[in-house]
């Protein structure tokens, strides 16, 4: 974000070329002065598919928690336009919050989800744009280092301390 445009100006400034990466269509800076060229997929398209994912397994009805990462961070902000495309389209879901700031960690998204299953009597789907990876996955050198998982890694144990699943694949309370 903008935080790290001095830094990527600065450094294309030295003949260093930058290249960002999977940052969302709306990454703030100016090609050629801070960036070389810039890499990503559409993180409102992401969102899209997301939340068309989640219409077909809930059958077109139901509340949805969509978690998100950093206050205020582009990809969570870009994943909502996409998942606010479809779920307007569908008058029987209805997303109860989101995105919630859970700092991309998964004990910040357990606690966001605590307060949410006490808040909310019946919550059908959580969605997150979170790709969890432990610490030890973390500091490896970029080449090294795995995509992130699903989020799945991260809301499972939220959702098995809610119910159990049933033969369908869906939780039961």
């Amino acid at each position: 974000g903008e935080a790290i445009i001095k830094a990527m100006n600065q450094a294309t400034k030295a003949g260093i070329a930058v290249v960002p990466y999977d940052l969302g269509e709306g990454f703030p800076g100016t090609l050629n002065e801070d960036y070389l060229v810039i890499t990503t997929e559409s993180v409102v398209g992401v969102g899209a598919t997301l939340a068309e994912w989640t219409v077909k397994q809930l059958n077109g009805k139901g509340n949805i928690i969509v978690l998100g990462g950093t206050p205020g961070n582009p990809t969570s902000a870009a994943m909502a336009v996409g998942w606010k495309s479809v779920f307007d389209k569908h008058p029987e879901i209805k997303v109860l919050e989101g995105p919630l700031d859970t700092n991309w960690d998964p004990a910040e998204a357990q606690k966001v989800m605590a307060g949410m299953l006490a808040k909310y009597p019946q919550i059908d789907a959580i969605a997150s744009d979170h790709q969890p990876r432990d610490a030890d996955d973390k500091r490896l050198p970029f080449a090294q280092a795995e995509a992130g998982g699903a989020g799945l890694a991260t809301l499972l144990g939220v959702t098995l301390a809610r119910g159990k699943f049933n033969k369908s694949g869906k939780i039961d309370k």
